[in-house]
This record gives C-alpha cells, sequence and structure tokens, in this order.
C-alpha cells in the first residue's frame, strides 16, 4: 500500500498530539471547507463544462479514471478552478489512499454512469 503524502502525515500528527476536544473541533471545521470547496468545485465545473462528469475528462486527460493529489491539483488550476484545492483534496481523498475518482466528485453522476454501462453490457450481451 502506498503512504500517504507528507502533508496528509503531517496533519494526522498534529491531530494526534491535540487534546480530543480540539481534534474534534478542527475536524469539523476541514470537513466544512472541504464541503464547501466541493460545492464551490461542483458550481464551477457546472458553469464552465455543463456537468461535472465532462470536467472528470478535462481532468483525467490520461483516462486512468482516477487522479493523484499533485495531478488532481495541477488539473484543477489548468481548467481555471481557483477555490480552495487543498480543502477540496483533503475532502476528496479523506480516506488517505493518495487517489480520488469521480465516485467521489459526484456520486448521483457515477451511478448513472454505472447503470448506462451496466445497460449497455446487458444490450449488447442478448
Amino acid at each position: 500500500a502506498e503512504s500517504p503524502p507528507s502533508s496528509a502525515r503531517a496533519d494526522r500528527n498534529r491531530q494526534q498530539d491535540m487534546p480530543p476536544i480540539e481534534r474534534g473541533n478542527r475536524s469539523r471545521v476541514m470537513l466544512q471547507k472541504g464541503v464547501l470547496a466541493l460545492e464551490d468545485f461542483n458550481d464551477f465545473v457546472t458553469r464552465q463544462f455543463g456537468n461535472p462528469v465532462r470536467a472528470w475528462f478535462k481532468l483525467d486527460v490520461d483516462e486512468n479514471m482516477k487522479l493523484g493529489e499533485k495531478q488532481f491539483i495541477r488539473r484543477a488550476l489548468e481548467i481555471g478552478f481557483r477555490g480552495n484545492i487543498p480543502a477540496l483534496w483533503r475532502y476528496l481523498d479523506s480516506d488517505q489512499g493518495g487517489s480520488t475518482s469521480l465516485l467521489e466528485i459526484d456520486i448521483g453522476s457515477t451511478i448513472i454512469l454505472a447503470g448506462f454501462k451496466k445497460f449497455i453490457t446487458e444490450a449488447c450481451n442478448d
């Protein structure tokens, strides 16, 4: 398994040194910032590209269906997003796995695409 980026490791170490109440408040603030950043991002991509799926393919130009932290940040800036990208990344990569996908950006679109893929697969197999 890949180790989390050093910034994520440092955040975790700082949180472990905090009293539980302060750690809880900090986590809540970080979560709120992440939620707001995701809302800003989705508003931006809807204005710029029409929907999050189109934006995803602008972000994931290599079509790997996942993006690492540096790649996500670089591509978000390239498409013109100027919101709180660090908070957005921490929220999207809350499992600290080091990557994100369309699922974490827009679960609704992901479910629709999965259903469409299932429909096409079944229709083509008949």
